[in-house]
Protein backbone atom coordinates (compact mmCIF):
# COMPACT_ATOMS: atom_id res chain seq x y z
CA UNK A 1 0.00 0.00 0.00
CA UNK A 2 2.85 2.42 0.32
CA UNK A 3 3.23 4.21 -2.71
CA UNK A 4 6.98 5.22 -3.97
CA UNK A 5 7.06 8.60 -5.68
CA UNK A 6 9.52 8.11 -8.99
CA UNK A 7 12.57 10.89 -8.82
CA UNK A 8 11.59 13.66 -10.36
CA UNK A 9 13.89 15.18 -12.71
CA UNK A 10 15.67 18.19 -12.34
CA UNK A 11 13.80 20.10 -14.66
CA UNK A 12 10.72 19.03 -12.98
CA UNK A 13 11.63 19.91 -9.99
CA UNK A 14 12.30 23.68 -11.18
CA UNK A 15 8.76 23.36 -13.17
CA UNK A 16 7.30 22.34 -9.67
CA UNK A 17 8.96 24.99 -7.47
CA UNK A 18 7.86 27.39 -10.13
CA UNK A 19 4.34 26.26 -9.85
CA UNK A 20 4.35 26.07 -5.96
CA UNK A 21 5.43 29.91 -6.15
CA UNK A 22 1.81 30.61 -8.85
CA UNK A 23 0.03 29.06 -6.39
CA UNK A 24 1.07 30.74 -3.16
CA UNK A 25 0.11 34.18 -5.06
CA UNK A 26 3.78 34.93 -4.95
CA UNK A 27 4.58 38.56 -6.80
CA UNK A 28 8.02 38.74 -8.77
CA UNK A 29 9.88 40.53 -5.96
CA UNK A 30 8.90 37.85 -3.58
CA UNK A 31 9.67 34.97 -6.32
CA UNK A 32 13.41 36.25 -7.13
CA UNK A 33 14.55 35.72 -3.70
CA UNK A 34 13.48 32.34 -3.47
CA UNK A 35 15.14 31.70 -6.91
CA UNK A 36 18.10 32.40 -5.67
CA UNK A 37 17.84 29.20 -3.30
CA UNK A 38 20.37 26.64 -3.83
CA UNK A 39 18.66 23.45 -5.75
CA UNK A 40 18.69 20.89 -3.09
CA UNK A 41 16.53 24.02 -1.06
CA UNK A 42 14.28 24.10 -4.01
CA UNK A 43 14.13 20.44 -4.09
CA UNK A 44 13.13 20.46 -0.79
CA UNK A 45 10.25 23.35 -0.65
CA UNK A 46 8.76 21.01 -3.95
CA UNK A 47 8.70 17.60 -1.77
CA UNK A 48 6.78 19.67 1.04
CA UNK A 49 4.41 20.94 -1.86
CA UNK A 50 3.28 18.16 -3.51
CA UNK A 51 3.22 16.24 0.08
CA UNK A 52 0.82 18.91 1.30
CA UNK A 53 -1.19 19.26 -1.76
CA UNK A 54 -1.77 15.40 -1.62
CA UNK A 55 -2.50 15.53 1.97
CA UNK A 56 -5.15 18.55 1.04
CA UNK A 57 -6.98 16.01 -2.01
CA UNK A 58 -6.95 13.23 0.62
CA UNK A 59 -7.29 14.14 3.96
CA UNK A 60 -9.93 16.66 2.98
CA UNK A 61 -11.69 14.84 0.22
CA UNK A 62 -14.48 14.39 2.67
CA UNK A 63 -15.39 18.03 3.66
CA UNK A 64 -13.44 19.93 0.29
CA UNK A 65 -15.48 21.13 -2.19
CA UNK A 66 -14.14 21.28 -5.25
CA UNK A 67 -14.79 24.30 -7.87
CA UNK A 68 -16.70 22.10 -10.22
CA UNK A 69 -18.97 21.29 -7.10
CA UNK A 70 -19.31 24.92 -6.75
CA UNK A 71 -19.88 25.59 -10.26
CA UNK A 72 -22.73 22.59 -10.18
CA UNK A 73 -24.19 24.46 -7.13
CA UNK A 74 -24.21 27.77 -8.61
CA UNK A 75 -26.07 26.20 -12.03
CA UNK A 76 -28.91 23.96 -9.96
CA UNK A 77 -30.80 27.63 -8.81
CA UNK A 78 -30.29 27.13 -5.14
CA UNK A 79 -31.63 30.37 -3.16
CA UNK A 80 -32.24 31.90 0.03
CA UNK A 81 -30.45 30.67 2.65
CA UNK A 82 -28.96 27.86 1.12
CA UNK A 83 -27.50 30.36 -1.59
CA UNK A 84 -26.29 32.49 0.58
CA UNK A 85 -24.34 29.66 2.69
CA UNK A 86 -23.17 28.49 -0.98
CA UNK A 87 -21.58 31.77 -1.04
CA UNK A 88 -20.12 31.95 2.20
CA UNK A 89 -17.93 28.26 1.70
CA UNK A 90 -17.44 29.34 -1.98
CA UNK A 91 -15.81 32.85 -0.73
CA UNK A 92 -13.50 30.76 2.21
CA UNK A 93 -12.75 28.80 -0.71
CA UNK A 94 -11.56 31.37 -3.18
CA UNK A 95 -9.76 32.75 -0.24
CA UNK A 96 -7.61 29.65 1.88
CA UNK A 97 -6.74 27.69 -1.48
CA UNK A 98 -4.36 28.24 -4.10
CA UNK A 99 -4.26 30.59 -7.08
CA UNK A 100 -4.71 27.11 -9.44
CA UNK A 101 -8.15 26.33 -7.33
CA UNK A 102 -9.31 29.63 -8.56
CA UNK A 103 -8.15 29.09 -12.26
CA UNK A 104 -10.02 26.09 -12.14
CA UNK A 105 -13.13 27.84 -10.88
CA UNK A 106 -12.54 30.17 -13.56
CA UNK A 107 -14.21 31.86 -16.00
CA UNK A 108 -17.09 29.78 -15.76
CA UNK A 109 -17.57 30.46 -12.41
CA UNK A 110 -16.96 33.86 -12.36
CA UNK A 111 -19.67 34.17 -15.49
CA UNK A 112 -21.95 32.38 -13.01
CA UNK A 113 -21.67 34.91 -9.88
CA UNK A 114 -22.16 37.79 -12.65
CA UNK A 115 -24.84 36.05 -13.64
CA UNK A 116 -26.85 35.85 -10.25
CA UNK A 117 -25.39 39.41 -9.49
CA UNK A 118 -27.18 40.73 -12.82
CA UNK A 119 -30.72 39.02 -11.91
CA UNK A 120 -29.91 41.12 -8.33
CA UNK A 121 -28.94 44.51 -9.12
CA UNK A 122 -31.64 44.32 -12.21
CA UNK A 123 -34.70 43.47 -9.57
CA UNK A 124 -37.05 45.70 -8.37
CA UNK A 125 -37.57 44.69 -4.69
CA UNK A 126 -35.22 42.61 -3.03
CA UNK A 127 -36.13 41.46 0.47
CA UNK A 128 -33.24 40.96 3.39
CA UNK A 129 -32.08 37.53 1.89
CA UNK A 130 -31.46 38.67 -1.62
CA UNK A 131 -29.90 41.55 -0.31
CA UNK A 132 -27.99 39.33 1.36
CA UNK A 133 -26.82 36.87 -1.25
CA UNK A 134 -25.90 40.14 -3.27
CA UNK A 135 -23.45 41.24 -0.92
CA UNK A 136 -21.70 37.39 -0.72
CA UNK A 137 -21.32 37.69 -4.20
CA UNK A 138 -19.09 40.91 -3.84
CA UNK A 139 -16.77 38.92 -1.13
CA UNK A 140 -17.12 36.17 -3.92
CA UNK A 141 -16.16 38.53 -6.08
CA UNK A 142 -13.39 40.52 -3.66
CA UNK A 143 -11.85 36.98 -2.62
CA UNK A 144 -11.46 35.90 -6.17
CA UNK A 145 -9.62 39.03 -7.70
CA UNK A 146 -7.52 38.72 -5.01
CA UNK A 147 -4.80 37.29 -7.06
CA UNK A 148 -3.01 38.25 -10.32
CA UNK A 149 -5.20 35.59 -12.26
CA UNK A 150 -8.81 36.64 -10.76
CA UNK A 151 -7.85 40.32 -11.21
CA UNK A 152 -7.20 39.77 -14.91
CA UNK A 153 -10.02 37.70 -15.41
CA UNK A 154 -12.52 40.52 -13.67
CA UNK A 155 -11.03 43.43 -15.84
CA UNK A 156 -11.70 40.85 -19.12
CA UNK A 157 -15.36 40.18 -18.27
CA UNK A 158 -16.97 43.43 -19.97
CA UNK A 159 -20.12 43.44 -17.42
CA UNK A 160 -18.00 43.23 -14.24
CA UNK A 161 -17.72 46.78 -13.84
CA UNK A 162 -20.93 47.53 -14.84
CA UNK A 163 -22.48 44.94 -12.28
CA UNK A 164 -20.13 46.31 -9.38
CA UNK A 165 -21.05 50.19 -10.30
CA UNK A 166 -24.69 49.08 -10.40
CA UNK A 167 -24.43 47.40 -6.91
CA UNK A 168 -23.36 50.62 -5.06
CA UNK A 169 -26.34 50.78 -2.85
CA UNK A 170 -26.26 53.51 -0.15
CA UNK A 171 -29.04 52.18 1.90
CA UNK A 172 -26.71 48.54 2.31
CA UNK A 173 -23.82 50.48 3.48
CA UNK A 174 -21.11 47.53 4.27
CA UNK A 175 -21.46 46.13 0.56
CA UNK A 176 -21.39 49.39 -0.78
CA UNK A 177 -17.88 50.11 0.68
CA UNK A 178 -17.09 46.83 0.05
CA UNK A 179 -18.04 47.56 -4.19
CA UNK A 180 -16.12 50.28 -4.03
CA UNK A 181 -12.97 49.18 -2.51
CA UNK A 182 -13.44 46.56 -5.42
CA UNK A 183 -13.75 49.44 -7.95
CA UNK A 184 -10.99 51.40 -6.85
CA UNK A 185 -8.12 48.57 -6.60
CA UNK A 186 -9.45 47.48 -10.52
CA UNK A 187 -9.11 51.31 -11.17
CA UNK A 188 -5.50 51.52 -9.41
CA UNK A 189 -4.28 48.20 -11.18
CA UNK A 190 -5.54 49.34 -14.35
CA UNK A 191 -3.90 52.52 -14.06
CA UNK A 192 -0.56 50.70 -13.08
CA UNK A 193 -1.13 48.23 -16.48
CA UNK A 194 -1.81 51.53 -18.94
CA UNK A 195 1.57 53.20 -17.48
CA UNK A 196 3.74 50.21 -18.64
Amino acid sequence: DDFTPTPLSDREVLALFEKMMEDMNLNEDRKTPLREKDFSTKKEMVMQYISSASKVGSLKSSKQITPQDFICELKSGAADERLVGLLESLRVSLTSNPVSWVENFGNEGLGLLLDILERLVDAKQQDNILKKVQHKIIQCLKAFMNNKYGLERIMDEQRSLLLLAKAINPRQTNMMTDVVKLLSAICIVGEKNMIS
